[in-house]
């Protein structure tokens, strides 16, 4: 239970950090990157690529499970500022989603 505990409690730290080691110019850099089509949004394929260019490999599942707390578009894909938000703003509270946080 202290191991829990302690995990959660560092993966709010590391989220706290996380939203710091990145300016608004390298997020929007690697989300162009990502960008593949050149739509200016991205779907759960290329969001799980993103996250890759930060070091974060995910599964799909994982990734699938990342990508639904996003608001989306009409047609499902993210853009650079609804990713940039959840990228900010994201909490990590249970255990999936606190070994996310610590893998960042």
């Amino acid at each position: 239970v202290t191991y829990i505990v302690m995990g959660r409690r560092t993966a709010k730290k590391l989220s706290e950090l996380r939203k710091t080691l990145y300016s608004e110019h390298q997020l929007r850099e690697k989300f162009s990157a990502a960008d593949v089509e050149n739509r200016n949004t991205i779907n759960c394929d290329q969001f799980r690529g993103l996250l890759q260019q930060f070091g974060i490999v995910l599964n799909v599942t994982e990734a699938e499970s990342a990508f639904l707390q996003i608001e989306k578009t009409e047609d499902e894909r993210i853009s650079f500022e609804q990713f940039a938000h959840w990228w900010r703003t994201a909490e990590f509270d249970n255990d999936q989603n606190a070994q996310f946080a610590l893998s960042v």
